[in-house]
């Protein structure tokens, strides 16, 4: 179930963040449950980030590493990966284009569950807003909308984290954590 159903034009992600784990809180019409991550390392997830600069090829790099990674943990669903995939391109796309800094992204998989998180030192907090319909761009924030199970944004001491899940379809007890492209995995 998404946490985020009713996402509306102008809707703002995480405004009035809250801080407890687990909290939920209204914004507009707009739902977001807080993720908090408090550097706590859990024995059986598996961990895999990349520090990526900002620039025009960033994201293709980025869907590279999560394609790798994904199938290296054993995800063979081709709807799950492709959709995990077009979801990383849309926050590491809003990263480059709309945030400062290089870009940070990191994929964990506890279980079946994987929780996606793309960063930068921007300080804006990203908006769904209304395209026309021959417009090229507005559209990024519906679709990780429609793809992951949940999502929202933690602000940080520098900038912000966009975040999302998504439960996954794999053989169980295959694949390795990976380290595609030179990332660090666990």
């Amino acid at each position: 179930m998404s946490c985020c159903p009713r996402l509306t034009p102008g809707t703002c992600l995480g405004e009035g963040a809250g801080s407890a784990a687990g909290e939920r809180e209204g914004v507009g019409e707009l739902t977001v449950r807080r993720l908090e991550t408090n550097g706590r390392a859990h024995h059986g997830i598996r961990v895999a980030s990349w520090d990526l600069a900002a620039e025009v090829r960033t994201a293709a790099r980025a869907r590279v590493l999560t394609r790798e990674t994904l199938l290296g943990w054993g995800v063979t669903d081709p709807a799950d990966t492709d959709e995990v995939v077009l979801i990383v391109d849309e926050l590491v796309t809003n990263a480059v284009v709309h945030g400062h800094g290089q870009v940070r992204l990191e994929l964990r998989l506890d279980g079946s569950q994987l929780v996606g998180e793309v960063g930068d030192d921007g300080a804006g907090v990203p908006r769904a807003r209304e395209s026309e319909a021959d417009s090229e761009n507005g559209r990024g924030l519906w679709l990780v909308a429609a793809l992951a199970a949940e999502f929202g944004v933690r602000p940080e001491s520098a900038g912000k984290t966009l975040w999302f899940t998504r439960p996954l379809a794999f053989g169980r007890g295959s694949g390795q954590a990976a380290s595609a492209g030179g990332g660090a995995a666990c």
